[in-house]
């Protein structure tokens, strides 16, 4: 009886050290921005009545939130360890803007209703012509996935 205990113990433990471990990023899983910037929304989505297969998406700018960019150093997790670098609000119509945010990695974290959505992002210069402001959006999706959504010129 005593060894199943001992190996009871040993697979919880081994457990809870899995699931403790921060989660690792790939490098393709960091989004890259020129600068810090874009609309903070909400998206709502439901069954469209006349196609009951089809589902619409209807978005809304949250302007009550606290955005912050937290240094982000290799894999490291957010946010305990690594320093605040900047924080803004979004205007009544959802933007917002890290002015002065030097290039680097970054935890950008948007604080919604005493909830914390995070994504990585990467504060790079490129050659390839990058978005601007007003056509990036960082979504909240209702199921609680946040991300960054890029609008094609004109629409």
């Amino acid at each position: 009886m005593p060894k199943i205990k001992v190996a009871l113990i040993f697979v919880l433990t081994a457990a809870s050290l899995t699931l403790a471990a921060p989660v690792q990023l790939d490098s393709d899983e960091w989004e890259l921005v020129a600068k810090l910037c874009g609309k903070l929304e909400r998206i709502d989505r439901s069954q469209d009545k006349s196609k009951p297969t089809k589902i619409s998406e209807r978005s809304r700018p949250i302007k009550d939130a606290r955005l912050l960019a937290y240094a982000r150093r290799g894999n490291s997790p957010c946010c305990n360890a690594t320093p605040v670098i900047a924080e803004t609000r979004p205007n009544k119509s959802g933007t917002f803007e890290f002015k002065g945010l030097p290039l680097g990695d970054y935890w950008f974290v948007a604080i919604v209703d005493q909830k914390q959505y995070m994504i990585p992002i990467v504060v790079i210069h490129t050659p390839e012509k990058q978005p601007v402001c007003s056509q990036m959006s960082f979504a909240i999706e209702d199921s609680g996935k946040f991300d960054l959504r890029v609008r094609a010129p004109g629409r």
